[in-house]
């Protein structure tokens, strides 16, 4: 134990004097309109929502600041044809507002959704000037823009169907998801490049699977995880970010040890060091952070194994036409070893188990049965990252959580699980003309397994 917690701290240590920089950036956002260039004055505010198990791809909104001449001659009456470079580069200190030339410069490519209501031309209350010497000379507007991924712009428009023969549903889903990519009508550095999906557990192929024409893209994976076999055994879910295309089961709580890329967070006590400037570093890709705010637990698991059982009971529908009994001279019995699949989370204490009949109570896919108690065995934390780096993160990245004692700053409990969200507040720093950098403030919430018991 002294061990671990001594090579704990030296990791504490390692990320507050070295950190990973940059830790602040210089956000600009352009919109784009037949080949010409609008960039707006400052981007005050970005907010990303990355809810990674129930939407397609970043809710993404932005508060900028424009010229008003720029606004009503260009942007607003062109707002459909509009879109808009998003340009994130890394300053050299906090109090510097030069570009660090060697950090790199991110670009992403957005359809931008102007938040207006009217058009104010034809309420004549902001009359455009038509004289070049006055144009510029009306001030600045401040504008609301949701930023759309221009992938899942075009995904959320697609639908397929047909009929397969003897492919699993995982390698299914990947092909579709792979073609649906290709076809994007969209610049090559803005493209999805490919699929990152998870090895599915159900690997055996299957004679037919029928997909009805018509069956929408963004519910792919759900449609062959409920009514073709099943992919995984710990829920299923799809996200698009920046150029991938992610696909992962958000209930899995042992993949940390299996993936070159995790998500380490440690947990100190509040106050130990809250205004530390670097809160994170990469070590062999593996991301670990630190987290010097308030954290978050959401356990629902004792209500949900009450209400909704801690097992499940079914017939196994390959056997309803034939082996579901058995006969022997004069007589016949069922044989429900064979036929019935019955299985629980675990033994709880008091060993009164709940195991529920299933809804679907013929059925061969097991994955959606164990999926629903996947999801019972485990509970939501909320972290707080300040200082944080959105683009180190993915959907359905592993997760070690780790605890430390207020008192002595040792290891207090350790959890594994998987990021199920990520939501990221990017605001201007400084005061007045200074405000020409950014910080970022996430929330991650984690679906993390039960705990064993405490260390130490």
């Amino acid at each position: 134990m002294a061990v671990i917690d001594s090579t704990l701290m030296a990791e504490v240590q390692a990320i507050i004097e070295d950190g990973s920089n940059p830790v602040h950036n210089r956000y600009r956002l352009t919109f784009l309109l037949d080949g010409l260039e609008y960039p707006a004055n400052k981007l005050k505010e970005l907010n990303i929502d990355r809810d990674y198990t129930a939407a397609l791809a970043d809710l993404a909104m932005a508060e900028v600041e424009v010229e008003e001449e720029i606004y009503l001659r260009y942007l607003y009456p062109n707002r459909e044809r509009l879109m808009a470079r998003l340009s994130k580069a890394p300053t050299i200190a906090p109090d510097d507002p030069e570009v660090d030339s060697l950090g790199g410069t991110l670009i992403t490519l957005w359809r931008p959704v102007l938040q207006a209501s009217a058009d104010e031309t034809l309420e004549t209350n902001h009359p455009i000037s038509s004289d070049p010497a006055t144009q510029g000379q009306r001030g600045f507007r401040t504008l609301v823009v949701q930023l759309i991924h221009p992938a899942a712009d075009h995904v959320r428009r697609k639908s397929l169907g047909g009929v397969f023969n003897r492919v699993s549903a995982g390698d299914l889903l990947k092909g579709l998801l792979t073609h649906t990519a290709a076809s994007q009508v969209i610049e090559e550095p803005y493209r999805v490049k490919g699929v990152d999906m998870v090895p599915p557990d159900t690997k055996g192929p299957r004679e037919t699977i029928v997909l009805p024409h018509g069956t929408p893209v963004t519910s792919l994976h759900k449609t062959l995880q409920r009514d073709q076999g099943g992919i995984y055994q710990t829920g299923i879910a799809s996200y698009i970010q920046n150029d991938r295309w992610y696909v992962y089961p958000p209930f899995h709580l042992d993949r940390f040890d299996r993936e070159p890329r995790t998500l380490t967070l440690i947990n100190l006590p509040p106050n130990q060091a809250p205004m530390i400037e670097n809160t994170y570093r990469i070590k062999d890709n593996a991301v670990i952070a630190l987290l010097t705010d308030q954290t978050r637990e959401i356990d629902d698991t004792e209500d949900q194994e009450l209400n909704q059982g801690n097992g499940v009971v079914y017939l196994k529908a390959s056997k309803v036409m034939e082996g579901i009994i058995a006969t022997k001279g004069n007589r016949t019995t069922t044989q429900r070893d064979q036929n019935i699949r019955q299985y629980g989370l675990r033994e709880r204490q008091t060993r009164e188990n709940y195991q529920v009949i299933s809804p679907e109570r013929i059925t061969d896919n097991d994955a959606v049965q164990a999926s629903r108690l996947a999801r019972r065995n485990g509970r939501h934390m909320l972290a707080t990252w300040h200082n944080a780096n959105p683009d180190v993160l993915y959907p359905g990245m592993p997760v070690r959580f780790l605890s430390l004692k207020s008192d002595n700053l040792t290891l207090s409990s350790e959890l594994f699980g998987t990021l199920v969200r990520a939501d990221h507040q990017i605001l201007m720093k400084g005061r007045g003309q200074a405000m020409n950098h950014h910080a970022c403030i996430s929330v991650l919430t984690l679906f993390l397994g039960r705990p064993t018991k405490d260390k130490g």
